[in-house]
């Protein structure tokens, strides 16, 4: 009852008159009348305007009717099959992003090595007196490791 107590008080919410006529969908013996999606074909017949309750939103009934969102929940979910297409390579990692963001990924990441190594050659870090080689290594893989190891530094 609750649901239909809701869908009153919107409607007296109205700047207009509505007058609901709510009808169960039960047969004579008091047993339903059919299934959902005879319920809801009834609106596609346009032999009834709405329905409230739990109809539960699926695919085929959306081809029907259009359906809202509840007013108590906000979470609304959707069923399909899954498909088995997607291919899973060792290079699926790079498909979330363009190679346009890997680009600049990997620009920003060599640009911190670059910053970190001028200020470590600035004040003469002995572990960065390495040869020139070790040091593009370095320079390249710090920023990365800051996203994966966090020794000794703690996020506020």
């Amino acid at each position: 009852m609750a649901i239909y107590s809701i869908f009153c008080h919107a409607l007296h919410l109205l700047p207009y008159n509505v007058q609901p006529i709510f009808r169960a969908f039960v047969n004579s013996t008091g047993g339903r009348n059919g299934t959902y999606d005879d319920l809801v074909k009834h609106i596609e017949g346009k032999s009834c305007e709405a329905v409230a309750g739990d109809v539960t939103v699926r695919a085929n009934r959306a081809q029907y009717v259009d359906f809202t969102s509840a007013y108590l929940s906000s979470e609304v979910y959707m069923l399909v099959r899954a498909s088995h297409e997607w291919n899973q390579t060792l290079w699926t990692f790079l498909k979330p992003f363009t190679p346009r963001l890997w680009i600049a990924l990997v620009g920003v990441c060599i640009y911190i090595g670059l910053a970190v190594a001028i200020l470590e050659y600035r004040v003469s870090n002995p572990k960065f007196l390495a040869p020139i080689t070790q040091r593009a290594v370095m320079v390249i893989w710090f920023p990365i490791s800051t996203f994966f190891f966090h020794e000794g530094t703690y996020m506020f």
